[in-house]
């Protein structure tokens, strides 16, 4: 019997079953928009993007955004210099036999 729980981190929700490999993970990836600059040429703000793909997962807090990677590391940034954040599930590739 598989028994299915669900823990929420804040921002996002994991969906993970009892004895499951990560192969069975939906895989997540997150990209986070940092202030933008003015761009004087086409007179528009310009965000600069950082993705991360198949992320272990991600946390908010008062003053900081931490995304941890499946390489074991963690990347920490100011929230002050974040206006948004997005989350999303990884396109999953599925083989029709």
């Amino acid at each position: 019997m598989q028994v299915r729980a669900q823990s929420v981190v804040i921002g996002t929700t994991f969906t993970k079953k009892e004895n499951m490999g990560d192969q069975e993970k939906i895989p997540y990836n997150i990209e986070l928009t940092f202030h933008s600059e003015f761009d004087e040429e086409t007179g528009e703000f310009v965000g600069q993007i950082k993705t991360y793909e198949n992320i272990i997962g991600y946390q908010v807090g008062n003053d900081v955004i931490a995304v941890v990677t499946h390489d074991g590391e963690t990347h920490i940034y100011p929230m002050g210099s974040v206006t948004f954040v997005r989350h999303y599930p990884a396109e999953v590739n599925v083989e029709v036999a």
